[in-house]
């Protein structure tokens, strides 16, 4: 008698913003939308990478950011998320699908 084992991997990420100094609704000239802004540490933190790939990031151009008042970058939520998933490094959107 044949066994057959099926293994179903499900991923999901889950992304919660809080607190004033983390992100703020700011309007994005790029987007031409009302959009959460936020810092180079919560960008950081939601990639799991160090700040220093961020500012490359944003020197190069990857995503929509403005200069705050005391010249610190805030990042557009929307095209950094965006920017993720184009270089997959975000999981795609929930997925139940078996392994074979």
């Amino acid at each position: 008698m044949k066994r057959e084992i099926k293994i179903i991997v499900e991923t999901e990420r889950t992304i919660e913003l809080s607190g004033a100094s983390v992100a703020d609704e700011n309007w994005c000239e790029e987007c031409g939308a009302q959009t959460r802004m936020v810092s180079v540490e919560m960008a950081a933190a939601i990639a799991s990478l160090g700040s220093g790939a961020i500012h490359h990031w944003i020197k190069t151009g990857e995503f929509h950011h403005q200069r705050a008042a005391a010249g610190v970058p805030r990042i557009c939520q929307r095209s950094f998320i965006e920017h993720l998933k184009k270089i997959n490094f975000l999981p795609k959107p929930k997925n139940t699908r078996p392994l074979r």
